[in-house]
C-alpha cells in the first residue's frame, strides 16, 4: 500500500509493490533448502573426490531446490491475485479502464440488494482461479516429490 499510496496506483507500480512483498518468503525458503542439502552426505562425497563448487550446484543443488521454486511460484501467484484485487477493492490497484476483480467487485456492492450476481460473479471467478492455483500448486507439491523420492528429478 506505501508504494501505490507515494508513486500513485500505476500498474508497474503494483507489480512493484507485490514483487517486493512476495519475494522475501520465497528467498528464505531456497535459503534454508540450500542451507540444508549443503550439509548432507552426497555433497560432501562430490566435495571429497575433488568436485567443484559449479559442479556441485548445477549436478546436486539446483536439481533439489528447483522443486521448491515451481511450487512456491504457483503458490504465490494466488496470493498476488487476492493482494492485488484486494488493492483494487479499496482503491489504489488498478484503476479503470483496466478491468480488476476488486474493482468489480466493489462497483457491485451499491447494487447488492438488487443485482447481487454483480458481486457474486467476480467474486466467484476470483476464489476459484486462486483455489485453482492452490490445487495445481498441491499437485506439483505431490508430483514432484514423489519423483524426487524415486529419483527420477
Amino acid at each position: 500500500m506505501l508504494v501505490t499510496g507515494i508513486f500513485g496506483p500505476t500498474l508497474p507500480n503494483i507489480v512493484i509493490a507485490l514483487i517486493m512483498t512476495a519475494w522475501p518468503a520465497t528467498a528464505r525458503l531456497v535459503r534454508s533448502e540450500v542451507v540444508s542439502i549443503r550439509e548432507r552426505e552426497y555433497v560432501d562425497g562430490a566435495r571429497a573426490v575433488g568436485a567443484s563448487v559449479p559442479w556441485i550446484l548445477v549436478r546436486h543443488i539446483v536439481p533439489n531446490v528447483v522443486h521448491l521454486l515451481i511450487i512456491r511460484a504457483t503458490l504465490d501467484v494466488s496470493f498476488l491475485i487476492l493482494a492485488e484485487a484486494t488493492l483494487s477493492f479499496i482503491g489504489i490497484g488498478v484503476q479503470p479502464p483496466r478491468p480488476s476483480w476488486g474493482q468489480m467487485i466493489f462497483e457491485g456492492f451499491q447494487y447488492l440488494r438488487t443485482h447481487p450476481q454483480l458481486v457474486i460473479i467476480p467474486a466467484t471467478a476470483l476464489s476459484l482461479t486462486i483455489s485453482s492455483f492452490n490445487l495445481v500448486g498441491e499437485a506439483l507439491a505431490a508430483l514432484l516429490d514423489s519423483r524426487r523420492r524415486r529419483g527420477v528429478v
